[in-house]
């Protein structure tokens, strides 16, 4: 399905020679309602807040490139390096200004994602301790200076997203399961016996709760997301040779139970080109949608039927939120579009904003 009602364009072609020479970018207006990271044209790395209409309200420099991000509170706002970063950033949303700067301790980077506590204290942080060859979720303080105050042993190599379940006292972990050194980047040096899984943790004791692995030793568990009942939904990226015979890419679980593929033809897995950027469910858990730039396509899926309902053609398109009081998924490319999805009467693709000079990176936040 092709992108239609292109409504607005965001920023003149001359936008990103604004960005490279002034600086920070403050806009006033509009609160911010959402957050990603951005590259803009010649390659710089920079930290967005967008108001509901898809249009900034500040824009930040930073020296490496970041990946999800979180608000802390109504005021302050953190964006997580991309694995191997070792960096994360907080922002002032209200100021528009760079806070402070979070680094990792020696011998680990960030692995791209975090999420905060229920009671808004302290903040988990998917870290690789890459010289002791192990996974830990960081636990820092949310308040300055966001001391480190433990961790938790998450059981797998390169864990990746993590979510809170309803309870606010569960943890659960997406380990892909890859072993890499920052001296290598990204890549994977063990593709031939690595261990993906998804954990659960108490976060008082760290006790492991459960430990689930795919049927396959090299489909990576990456990206997941939560519903208000505590059903969990998991993007996979599919390190296996070839398409063939593609793999399932999408599964979801519930504590106590096995972990289920969704039912989806093998032209519909293939299409998925072995990669899931973003996962996200509506507000009463029955759709899940998945973002693959490397398909050009997002996918809706049936949670109680466990089913693939339909795929829509978006280009490059990684970044994927529910937005509650519009009943409707928005998702963001590497083109700098930001598109809805709508559902009612049926579903279709509307673009609502474009940014010419920056591309917007994996992940979209609602604030």
């Amino acid at each position: 399905m092709s992108l239609i009602n292109r409504r607005r364009l965001l920023w003149g072609a001359g936008a990103g020679a604004v960005l490279a020479s002034a600086g920070a970018l403050h806009f006033a207006g509009s609160p911010t309602r959402f957050l990603s990271a951005a590259d803009d044209a010649e390659g710089g790395h920079c930290l967005l807040g967008l108001d509901a209409a898809g249009e900034p309200t500040y824009c930040l420099p930073v020296p490496y490139r970041a990946h999800e991000a979180r608000a802390l509170d109504n005021r302050l706002a953190i964006y997580f390096a991309r694995r191997p970063g070792r960096q994360c950033y907080v922002v002032d949303m209200r100021a528009g200004t760079l806070l402070a700067t979070l680094d990792a301790q020696p011998g680990e980077h960030f692995c791209g994602h975090g999420v905060v506590s229920a009671d808004s204290r302290h903040l988990f942080l998917t870290t690789y301790a890459f010289e002791r060859e192990m996974g830990v979720v960081a636990i820092h303080e949310t308040a300055p200076p966001f001391a480190r105050v433990g961790q938790i042993d998450t059981h797998g190599l390169d864990p990746h997203q993590l979510a809170l379940l309803p309870d606010g006292a569960t943890l659960v972990v997406a380990n892909g399961g890859i072993l890499t050194h920052p001296d290598s980047e990204r890549e994977m040096l063990n593709l031939d016996t690595m261990d993906p899984s998804m954990v659960y943790l108490q976060l008082d004791s760290g006790k492991l709760l459960e430990q689930l692995r795919p049927s396959h030793h090299q489909i990576s568990l990456r990206h997941l997301a939560v519903s208000a009942d505590g059903t969990v939904v998991i993007g996979a990226q599919d390190q296996t040779s070839g398409l063939e015979h593609p793999n399932p890419l999408v599964f979801q679980h519930r504590l106590g139970s096995e972990l289920r593929p969704f039912e989806a033809s093998a032209s519909e897995w293939r299409q998925m080109n072995q990669y899931i950027a973003s996962m996200a469910l509506s507000a009463d858990g029955r759709l899940a949608l998945s973002t693959t730039p490397r398909g050009n396509s997002i996918s809706l899926w049936d949670m109680v039927g466990n089913r693939h309902i339909r795929s829509f053609s978006v280009r490059d398109v990684a970044g994927a939120s529910w937005v509650p009081e519009h009943n409707r998924f928005l998702v963001s490319n590497g083109l700098g579009q930001m598109v809805y999805l709508h559902l009612q009467p049926e579903p279709r693709l509307e673009l609502i904003s474009r940014s010419v000079s920056l591309r917007w990176d994996n992940h979209l936040i609602l604030v």
